[in-house]
């Protein structure tokens, strides 16, 4: 596919959505589009326990809330962990096929799409230019800083088929594809972004272990 999807789109999938643009030419004959398989829809509360989330962040997890989004070729199943300590809620979501047959685009185009152009021979450059972005580890410029300089997802190695980490001058997020299916956790609270980051792993390696085959 040569239709580039903007980072802002991926970023907003959970907030208002994950449609992609009705104006955006559709670049596959639909007509031969067949879904990558038969996905079992996963509720994303249903993937790690309380006590899980719990143990991860350091933090008494009270209560977990799902929300589920429905928009076009995906559908989006978010849990919010809500915890007794201020900012520490954690967020897991869900990106998958929706109820849109046959799809126009599959999780897993829609993933390189956003992030292909970071990868690989990017990487190294988008690590260095993280890093000036990111003086000792302390808070971090937001994706485009005064000069309007792009602060690039970092790829991240050993977690799922792949995996990116994004910041904001607020924290982290990491997203991670895994089956047709892409992972979306952030971590609140006052850890810096290296411990997100770290706890993010964690909490999506539980997550993928138990998505259904």
């Amino acid at each position: 596919m040569t239709r580039v999807i903007p980072l802002i789109i991926l970023l907003s999938l959970f907030a208002g959505g994950c449609k992609p643009s009705a104006k955006q030419p559709v670049t596959v004959d639909s007509a031969k589009r067949e879904r990558p398989s038969s996905l079992a829809k996963v509720e994303a509360c249903s993937l790690v326990s309380k006590d899980e989330v719990a143990t991860i962040q350091g933090a008494q997890i009270t209560d977990t809330k799902t929300s589920e989004t429905p928009q076009g070729d995906f559908a989006a199943s978010q849990c919010y962990y809500a915890s007794s300590a201020p900012n520490m809620s954690v967020t897991l979501g869900v990106i998958q096929e929706g109820p849109t047959a046959p799809p126009r685009q599959t999780v897993k185009e829609f993933w390189h799409d956003t992030f292909d152009k970071y990868s690989e021979e990017k990487s190294e450059g988008a690590r260095e230019k993280h890093k000036a972005a990111t003086p000792g580890a302390e808070g971090h410029k937001s994706e485009e800083d005064e000069e309007g300089s792009k602060v690039h997802p970092l790829k991240i190695e050993g977690v799922g088929e792949a995996a990116f980490w994004t910041t904001s001058a607020v924290g982290g997020i990491l997203y991670v594809l895994e089956r047709d299916r892409m992972l979306r956790v952030s971590f609140g609270g006052p850890d810096k972004l290296e411990m997100k980051l770290e706890k993010s792993k964690k909490m999506a390696k539980k997550a993928i272990a138990a998505l259904p085959k």
